[in-house]
């Protein structure tokens, strides 16, 4: 998994750039798989399993992509919203 590699060179040595890939700093993210990381882990049965560091790392990655999704749509109805002069949702984005 080449991202991976990517994400483990951030994590161990550029911690501002993975504090913008996954929103959290290393520290936070190594606490999080100390919780999960027996729920993360798979049994060999075959193939070699992705590690419970790699699923994790997929798992949050995807997650903040959905955020910055949601964000940029909602942000986008709050200005459609605001040129035909109705009033703005409750929700802050």
């Amino acid at each position: 998994m080449g991202e991976y590699n990517l994400f483990t060179e951030m994590h161990d040595h550029d911690h501002e750039s993975f504090g913008r890939y996954c929103r959290m700093s290393p520290v936070q993210f190594d606490y999080i798989l100390s919780i999960l990381h027996e729920t993360l882990s798979k049994e060999v049965t075959g193939r070699i399993p992705i590690t419970a560091s790699e699923r994790l790392a997929l798992t949050i990655r995807l997650l903040s992509y959905e955020v910055i999704q949601f964000r940029i749509l909602y942000n986008n109805v709050i200005l459609t919203v605001q040129s035909i002069g109705l009033s703005k949702p409750r929700y802050n984005a």
